[in-house]
Parts: structure tokens; sequence; C-alpha cells
């Protein structure tokens, strides 16, 4: 039965499971036709069968929601051997300053991050930090909430990046790893594993990560000026050759109490530490001779650690309405010691 059907010309397909397709001759078809006699038609049996068919769905790189932008982490090659903080800098309406460790969204800063939808409680700039050295390998996606729902924190009014790590809902144990390594102006690798165990109303899981980037920089300033009849010249250099580490760790377990009720409890922890030797060198000109310059060397040693408990109690009233109770501990600790060996000269080289 076909309804509503312009008059014209068409081709009648006939299909059925291991038999091989059929099409009938033109058919013209009229307004004011009811029925037509096209007779039996009879279907030829493939030779080659199937023996299973395959289903399967590949999530898009980005999908946009009503109130947030979700990248897929996991399903995109793309960003094999990246961090999550690379991911952001790729994101759309998100603007990454490593310089000065700053994060906004669609140009507002007091940006929130949350972690499996826990918020994060570290001064943002600790936070850019850790993401430059977490392994793109072990998050599943990133959600960013331009316009957060009443369940998420008010306070930041740039909106909410929340950061959903890799989780594992089969039975028994499994887990992946991944590996990576390149090189740029300096040898980068990276290394995280995923563990995970369920048995009966217990899941247990844990991560850990490392990655090593050792890297040079360069910066270079100059500038000029007229003054009281004199051309004056200031150029600089920072070479800049730098080691950073990082080890990230997550252990938990979830308990079961209710086919609607979970307890759970989470012990996390990061070290980074930033080791960086810089070579600076100033010159003064006044009407193109040297009149002063200066050599400084600087060694700076940049250590921050973090360790963070979490208690939390989850019960599902219906599928869409839940309430969840969450006792958080953060010990955080920043050590930044610097030293300056400072040589000034004269135009004389003394």
């Amino acid at each position: 039965s076909f309804e509503n059907i312009p008059q014209g010309k068409y081709f009648i397909s006939y299909s059925y499971t291991g038999y091989k397709n059929e099409y009938s001759d033109a058919v013209t078809i009229s307004d004011k036709q009811q029925s037509l006699n096209l007779g039996i038609i009879k279907l030829s049996e493939m030779h080659l069968q199937l023996k299973e068919v395959t289903v399967a769905a590949k999530k898009p790189l980005y999908e946009q929601k009503i109130d947030r932008l979700i990248i897929n982490v996991a399903t995109s090659i793309t960003f094999a051997g990246s961090t999550a903080l690379d991911v952001l800098e790729r994101s759309p309406g998100v603007l990454v300053n490593r310089m000065s460790n700053a994060l906004s969204v669609n140009g507002k800063s007091g940006v929130i991050i949350m972690i499996n939808g826990k918020r994060n409680y570290m001064d943002i700039a600790a936070v850019v930090q850790m993401l430059a050295g977490m392994p793109s390998g072990n998050i599943e996606r990133i959600e960013i909430i331009t316009t957060p729902p009443a369940n998420f924190d008010a306070e930041g009014d740039a909106g909410v990046i929340n950061i959903v790590l890799k989780a594992n809902t089969q039975f028994g144990t499994n887990g992946s790893y991944t590996l990576s390594g390149g090189y740029s102006k300096g040898e980068q690798n990276a290394v995280s594993l995923n563990l995970n165990h369920r048995k009966g109303k217990v899941n247990l899981f844990g991560n850990y990560s490392f990655s090593r980037d050792h890297g040079q920089q360069l910066w270079t300033n100059y500038h000029a000026v007229t003054y009281a009849g004199n051309f004056m010249e200031n150029y600089s250099e920072s070479h800049r050759d730098f080691v950073v580490s990082q080890h990230d760790a997550q252990a938990g377990i979830d308990y079961e109490i209710s086919k609607k009720t979970i307890i759970g409890g989470l012990v996390s922890g990061n070290y980074r530490n930033w080791n960086m030797q810089s070579n600076n060198t100033a010159d003064v000109s006044i009407n193109h001779q040297l009149d002063t310059s200066a050599k400084v060397i600087n060694n700076e040693l940049h250590t921050t650690s973090n360790f963070g408990m979490n208690v939390n109690l989850q019960h599902n009233f219906k599928p869409d309405e839940k309430i969840s109770i969450n006792a958080d501990y953060l010990n955080y600790k920043d050590k930044n010691p610097n030293t300056y060996l400072n040589d000034y000269y004269n135009n004389a080289g003394t």
C-alpha cells in the first residue's frame, strides 16, 4: 500500500533478506488510479549468505546540546597523545592563557572546573597546570556548560567545564593503558593506566598517569624611544630550558546499597614539578652605541601538590530526579623558589 503518490512514472523494487533484489519495468501512475496488478514476482535466492551483521555507532567529535557543548575526546584519534589543556585549547569558545595560567569561556573568566561532576576547589592557576599534565587517554568527554542547570554551583558567571574521566561498567576485572612519545624542542612522553573491578554490589576503580615534557623557549623584546635628542634602544633575550613532570592518581570505591542508592569514596592526588634554567641578556644602546648590558642566570623550581578525599551519597528517585551529598577534603601546597645571578657591564665590557 502506497499513499499520496503524485502522477508520474515509477520503478518498484522488491527485496527480502537472503534473496537478490528485483526491479519492475517503468510503471505509469495516474491521479485516479486505485490499484495496479503487476503479477507475481519471483525472487532468486542468493548463494552468498551473511554470517552475522554488526551495527556500530560512533559519537561525533562535537555534540551541541541546549545548555552545553560536548567534546567526545575518547572517540577522536586527533587527541591521542595530547593533554586535557590541549583539548580545551582547540575547543570553540574556550581561551587558554598558558602565560598567566588562566581560562575563559566566551570571553568571561571565573570558570568552574569539575571532574566527574565534582567541583575542584583549587585556585584556577593550579588547575590549569594540573590539566596541562593530564593525558587525554584518561578522558571520556569534556562538557563546556555555558548555562549551568540548577544542580550545579552558581558561583561562576562564565559557566562550568566538566571533565568526565573514563568509566567501566563491565563486571570482573579489566583495564586499559596508553603510551605516547614524541619530540619537539625536547623529548615528550606520557603513560596512563586505568583499572576497574566490579563484583556484586561493589565497584573498585583507579587510574594513574605520568607525563614528562622537556622543552625550550626563546623570548625576545625590543623597545626604542627618542628622548632629549637621544635615540635609546633596549633589547633583551631570554633562553629558557625547562623540564616539567606530573603524576596524577585516583582510587575509589562505590557500594550499591540498593538499586536506587549508592555510597562511594574517592582518594586523589597530584604532584607537579617544574624545573627551569633561564639565561637572560639585556643591552641598552644610546644613539646606536652600546651603553650598558646585563646578564642574568635564573634557576626556578616550582612544585605543586594536592591530596583530596571525597565521600558521596546518591539516591535516585526517578530516572531524571536524584539527590547527591558530597563531603570533600583538600590539602594543597605550592612552592616556587627562584635564584638569580646578576652581572652588569658598562660600554667597555667592565
